[in-house]
C-alpha cells in the first residue's frame, strides 16, 4: 500500500511526533512546533485539527492548543469543509478539555452565517456550527438563535436545530409546538428530541405523534415509547410494519431494528416468509441488527431489553 506523503499528512505526522517527544524533550518539542507553525501557519493549523481529534489532554497537547489559539485560526480550521465533522467534533472536545473556550468565537461564526445569503454552502456551515456548539454550549445559548434558526429557509437547518435545541433545553411545550410545523422532518426531529425528556412529560406527546400521518414521525414516536417501556409500543410497531404504505413498512422495520429487542424476532421471522423485495431486505437487516447487538436470551427464557438504540435514529 502506498504511503501518503501529501504536505498535510506529513505536517500532521510531524506535529504528532513532537507531542510524543514532549514528555522527555519538552524544550526541543516546543521549538520544533514553533518552527513548523512559522513555516506554514495555515497548513499547521489545518494539520493540527486531526491530530487533536486523536489525542487526549496532556502537557504537550495543552501547549499545542495554546499555540493554535494565539494564531486565532483554530475556529476557521474546525469549520473547514476539508475537515470531517466527526474529526472537528473530536478535536473540539480535546480543546475544551484543555481549558480553552471556543464558544464565543463559534457563536460569532453562527451569527454571521445566519446573516449570510441562503445557499447550500451556508447551510452546511450552519449545520457544522450547530454540531460543534451542541458539544460545549449551555442550554441558554439557544435562546439567542432560536428564532433565526427556526425561520431559516433550509429545512435541514430547521430540523437539526429542532433536535439540538430540544435535547438541550428539554422544553416539552416548545417541542409540542414543533408538531405543528409544516415540515415533517422538523416534526420527526421534535419527536426524537423527546427521547431524552422525562417519560412522564414525553409520553403524552409520543402517543399523539404515534398517530401521525408521516411515517418518520410515527416511527420515531413508537421507538420513543418502546424506550420508556410503554406496553403498547411493540404492538404499534408491528401494526405499522403491516401498513399498506411501503414507506411506513420501511420506517417500522428500521425502528424495530433500533429497539434491539429480541422479542421481535418471531414476528420478523413470520414477516420474512411472507415478504419479498425491499421489504424482505428491511426485515433481514432488522433481524441481523437485533441478533448482532442484543445479548442472548437469559436463563429464564426472557430476552433482555435494551433502552438505547445502537444507532441514533435520523429524522430523515
Amino acid at each position: 500500500m502506498p504511503v501518503d506523503t501529501s504536505p498535510d499528512v506529513m505536517m500532521a505526522q510531524d506535529i504528532a511526533a513532537q507531542l510524543d517527544a514532549f514528555g522527555t524533550k519538552e524544550i526541543n518539542a516546543k521549538q520544533k512546533l514553533a518552527r513548523l507553525l512559522a513555516s506554514n501557519p495555515r497548513g499547521f493549523v489545518a494539520a493540527a485539527v486531526p491530530v487533536l481529534a486523536a489525542v487526549k489532554q496532556s502537557p504537550g497537547v495543552r501547549y499545542l492548543v495554546n499555540l493554535l489559539t494565539q494564531e486565532k485560526m483554530l475556529p476557521a480550521s474546525l469549520l473547514d469543509p476539508k475537515t470531517g465533522t466527526s474529526a472537528a467534533a473530536a478535536a473540539l472536545r480535546t480543546i475544551a478539555d484543555c481549558g480553552t473556550n471556543l464558544q464565543p468565537m463559534l457563536e460569532l461564526a453562527l451569527n454571521r452565517a445566519l446573516q449570510d445569503h441562503a445557499s447550500p454552502e451556508t447551510s452546511e456551515r450552519i449545520l457544522r456550527l450547530l454540531e460543534l456548539l451542541a458539544l460545549i454550549a449551555p442550554p441558554a445559548l439557544w435562546n439567542s438563535f432560536q428564532l433565526e434558526l427556526m425561520a431559516h429557509p433550509d429545512r435541514l437547518v430547521r430540523s437539526k436545530a429542532t433536535l439540538l435545541i430540544g435535547r438541550s433545553t428539554k422544553n416539552v411545550a416548545w417541542l409540542g409546538r414543533r408538531f405543528l410545523d409544516r415540515d415533517s422532518r422538523v416534526q420527526a426531529s421534535a419527536v426524537e428530541a423527546l427521547w431524552v425528556v422525562d417519560p412522564a412529560e414525553s409520553k403524552p406527546l409520543l402517543l399523539a405523534a404515534a398517530k401521525s400521518s408521516y411515517n418518520r414521525v410515527a416511527a420515531n414516536a413508537m421507538l420513543g415509547l418502546h424506550r420508556i417501556g410503554e406496553p403498547a409500543a411493540s404492538q404499534l410497531l408491528m401494526d405499522m410494519a403491516r401498513h399498506a404504505d411501503p414507506l411506513f413498512q420501511a420506517s417500522a422495520y428500521w425502528a424495530i431494528a433500533a429497539t434491539e429487542d429480541p422479542s421481535f424476532l418471531p414476528f420478523l421471522g413470520q414477516q420474512f416468509k411472507a415478504s419479498n423485495g425491499k421489504v424482505r431486505l428491511a426485515i433481514t437487516r432488522a433481524m441481523a441488527c437485533i441478533r448482532r447487538r442484543a445479548p442472548s436470551t437469559s436463563e429464564s427464557g426472557q430476552p433482555a431489553l435494551h433502552p438505547e438504540p445502537a444507532v441514533p435514529i435520523s429524522s430523515e
